[in-house]
């Protein structure tokens, strides 16, 4: 949902250039009458007052000019101390930008080393700008010796290589073609977010290391996704110990879960946004509350009977999204679920979204037309899906649909 009161301006060069010399149009910023509104610019008319001095002539002679060169020397210059280029350094998915600005970090045969003495100074001044980081192997074509690594660790002066990240990203942790232990060069107690996927049992133990290290240096993460198989109990376990969890997702895990684990999980008072696999978790379907008091988006991976029993019983009275993913459940009245989540979230409740896992089951499963009936009700509905399930769709009952939410 866009809010229609933010005002969003799009034009074109040609646009820009057509309207270079015109008149500022002014737009009336107060009904003060003290004020004259004519004094001052509107957000349309300050764009195009800078986009005057970014335009340059069609006249190929003016553009290769000395004049216009000079002027290019004197912008480039004056960029470098803009701090609009620091988002030039904000997302990064290689170490080399950085590497490359100490004058030890050489070329051999190919390679690239780090040899002779090192200065950090030009590195830590654009250190300091990362604040999302992407752990992914090198590509083929920069070919970085792995003592590389090793050495940095030893030699930098500051124990937090990028004393200014938030997020760091590694889709797959159990690649065995680079050095994947060298994620912990990203540990610094300014992250807030960690997404780790593509676990196993044999990185079981660096993702813990990870997380209890971000937990003693004071880390505050608002957002953990993990996914993959074979996360231990004891790494589990720290994942409650963040207090100010806004954002949890762990996909793989179920037989690492257990009640007292969700309960302590359901206790988070910052937690909103849950995404939760429970295929082949031990805990039986719920028959007391497990907290979630101001959860708004869930996302729950689990037999039918276990989600009916997760849904009534979770505390929150304000969820707006509802996913839920099963495999097929042969005799189960699909209804009961319906009834349960509109009864629960009448109001609140803007997305639904019903999937039959896994995606390549060549099972059959059929959803009954009248199974939909009990979301009628549900008049701040503004997403509904249904994927894997077969269905009879007529136009009539498309019409239906339309005339029951019509917004």
């Amino acid at each position: 949902m866009i809010d229609r009161k933010l005002i969003v301006i799009s034009t074109t060069y040609k646009s820009v250039h057509q309207r270079r010399h015109t008149e500022s149009r002014t737009v009336s910023l107060s009904t003060h009458k003290e004020l004259n509104a004519n004094d001052f610019f509107s957000n349309t008319d300050l764009l195009l007052k800078i986009f005057d001095y970014l335009l340059w002539d069609d006249d190929d002679e003016l553009i290769n000019s000395d004049n216009a060169i000079a002027c290019k020397h004197a912008l480039a210059q004056a960029a470098v101390t803009c701090k609009t280029l620091d988002r030039l350094w904000c997302s990064l998915d290689t170490l080399f930008p950085l590497l490359k600005l100490l004058p030890s970090f050489i070329q051999c045969k190919g390679t690239y080393v780090l040899r002779g003495p090192t200065d950090w100074s030009r590195f830590d001044f654009y250190a300091n700008r990362v604040k999302n980081f992407s752990y992914i192997r090198d590509p083929d074509h920069l070919d970085i010796a792995l003592h590389v690594y090793f050495r940095i660790a030893q030699l930098l002066p500051s124990p937090i290589l990028l004393p200014s990240l938030q997020y760091i990203r590694c889709p797959s942790i159990s690649s065995n073609d680079f050095l994947i232990s060298g994620i912990c060069l990203s540990l610094s107690p300014s992250l807030v977010a960690v997404e780790i996927r593509e676990i196993t049992s044999v990185e079981d133990k660096l993702c813990g290391t990870f997380l209890y290290t971000l937990l003693n240096d004071g880390a505050e993460l608002v957002k953990i996704i993990l996914r993959g198989e074979g996360l231990g109990k004891e790494s589990m376990a720290l994942i409650p110990r963040f207090e100010k969890l806004r954002v949890l997702e762990l996909g793989g895990m179920g037989d690492s879960l257990s009640l007292p684990w969700l309960e302590r999980v359901g206790a988070l008072s910052a937690l909103t946004d849950l995404d939760l696999d429970f295929i082949d978790s031990p805990i039986l379907p719920l028959a007391k509350t497990v907290g979630f008091k101001h959860l708004r988006s869930l996302s729950i991976s689990a037999s039918l009977p276990f989600i009916l029993s997760f849904v009534v019983n979770i505390s929150t009275d304000q969820l707006d999204t509802f996913v839920c993913l099963s495999p097929p459940e042969p005799g189960f009245d699909m209804k009961l679920l319906f009834e349960d989540v509109v009864s629960r979230w009448p109001s609140s409740l803007r997305c639904f979204g019903l999937r039959l896992t896994p995606e390549d089951t060549e099972a059959e499963e059929k959803l009954p037309l009248d199974t939909l009936k009990p979301l009628f009700p549900l008049h701040n509905l503004r997403m509904l899906s249904l994927r894997g399930y077969l269905m009879d769709i007529s136009d009539d009952l498309m019409e239906e649909w339309a005339k029951t939410w019509q917004t």
